[in-house]
């Protein structure tokens, strides 16, 4: 039997089964009960369920719980969406009021067998509970990202992440690289330690670029003008680089230091061995006057490199 003979049966209280082997006509409503569609791959006596119509207005569809439900009220939306990621599925998740003003969320699945695609909830619009209003509502199942990999919102024309592009990090005045938080490079500073400033080294790692990042940790230090850096200065060579890392410029002047005082997270180098040079991070000291003489710019690990 083809699906509109058997959904124009009884009235309108039918719904058509295309199983493996044949077709099926059955009821949707019996006796005042709601019967819901099978899901695909669902398995019948005849067959296994390949697709599922009904005429009945309730359009219910039997399936398992989705590991998209919480409907706890108080659940992130940021939650939602990781507990679609973790599964490799896709969920959706509503803010909305109820009736007495309570604010309220939940998370569902955004597709289900047998019915496909859910869409999104319209904010302003009823919500899930009766007389409930949608604050907001988000569907990864409507997700669109960009060439660079961003999700985008293609139907208010708004990124989610704004802009929808990446996006340097602002730079210092004269086009100087910004400082960067200890904890970034895998250092934190022992209680009673020196206030660092870290700029980072930007490839390609050559004299322009070692020159760039001391003197916008000298800068930001408050070092006063005329302070001898790179590559005037010698650069620092406390600690054994990985031998996959850049090299310093060929004609870097380099000497071997200590590790600054008061850095956890640094090796230091081991008796009598000569560290290959390379480019790192900048590093410059709060609160204290560059030495006559040429300071010294240290490199470590990676790509970092010190100045005290």
């Amino acid at each position: 039997m083809c699906p509109r003979m058997c959904l124009g049966k009884a009235g309108g209280k039918c719904m058509w089964l295309q199983l493996d082997s044949k077709n099926l006509c059955l009821p949707c409503s019996w006796d005042g009960h709601d019967i819901p569609c099978a899901p695909p791959d669902a398995t019948y006596p005849d067959g296994r369920v390949q697709r599922c119509e009904m005429a009945c207005r309730h359009g219910k569809v039997l399936t398992s719980l989705s590991s998209c439900t919480d409907v706890s009220g108080l659940i992130t939306q940021s939650d939602c969406e990781a507990k679609g990621t973790s599964v490799s599925t896709k969920c959706m998740w509503t803010a909305y009021k109820t009736k007495d003003g309570e604010a309220k969320s939940m998370c569902g699945p955004c597709f289900v067998h047998g019915i496909g695609q859910i869409p999104a909830y319209v904010p302003g619009g009823t919500g899930p509970e009766p007389w409930s209003k949608v604050d907001a509502s988000s569907s990864q199942c409507e997700e669109v990202h960009d060439k660079w990999g961003l999700p985008c919102d293609p139907v208010k024309g708004i990124p989610a992440v704004t802009p929808c592009r990446p996006t340097p990090p602002p730079m210092l005045p004269g086009g100087l690289p910004p400082p960067v938080a200890l904890e970034t490079l895998g250092l934190k500073a022992m209680p009673g330690a020196p206030d660092y400033v870290a700029v980072p080294v930007a490839a390609p790692y050559d004299r322009a670029a070692f020159t760039r990042a001391a003197t916008a940790a000298a800068r930001v230090a408050g070092w006063p003008a005329g302070a001898i850096l790179p590559p005037h200065a010698a650069v620092g060579i406390p600690v054994l680089p990985p031998p996959e890392g850049p090299m310093l410029p060929p004609d870097m002047p380099t000497v071997s230091l200590e590790p600054p005082p008061g850095l956890l997270g640094l090796p230091t180098v081991p008796p009598g061995s000569m560290p290959m040079p390379m480019p790192m991070v900048a590093f410059a000291q709060l609160n204290s006057e560059p030495a006559p003489s040429a300071p010294h710019l240290r490199a470590g690990r990676r790509d970092r490199a010190w100045k005290r």
